[in-house]
């Protein structure tokens, strides 16, 4: 049997598996493109805030500091380890990060879903860290954009 040459069929298993193999390359570099942009994003986010930008890349620290810029407990980094917990926590923690930058609802599901695109423009945008507020306080008065213009008589 070793000496029967190849047939068509096991042309075609090589070339499937070589599609395979290039896709899985494709999506790895495009996985790791957004990794990158995410944490040059969160490295800003970091010294924004005050922190330093090194602490980004530490795993588990990196949470615990994105914790404190928030004003969120550490205890969090519990429920951010559970399966489907984590999803809520997630976009709590989305929609904090974007209040304390002055960002809206919008903003901080933004952060959530199209995580890259909005580190980077919280990063390197114009938005300032406010801090957070203590628990129970009441939300900062956004003061209106636009004003009406006056009436004419």
């Amino acid at each position: 049997m070793p000496d029967e040459p190849a047939g068509p069929l096991m042309y075609v298993a090589m070339a499937l598996g070589l599609g395979l193999i290039i896709v899985l390359l494709v999506v790895t570099v495009v996985a790791l493109i957004v990794l990158l942009v995410s944490h040059i994003g969160l490295w800003k986010i970091f010294t924004k805030s005050g922190r330093p930008g090194w602490a980004s890349t530490v795993p588990v620290y990196n949470a615990i500091v994105l914790l404190d810029i928030i004003g969120r407990p550490t205890w969090w980094i519990g429920p951010l380890c559970l399966p489907v917990v984590n999803i809520v926590y997630g976009v709590w923690l989305g929609l904090d990060l974007a209040k304390v930058f002055g960002k809206g609802v919008w903003f901080g599901l933004g952060l959530v879903f199209l995580h890259p695109v909005h580190m980077l423009i919280l990063g390197f945008g114009r938005a300032r860290y406010l801090g957070h507020a203590p628990p129970g306080a009441l939300p900062p008065i956004r003061q209106p954009r636009y004003t009406t213009p006056p009436t004419q008589m």
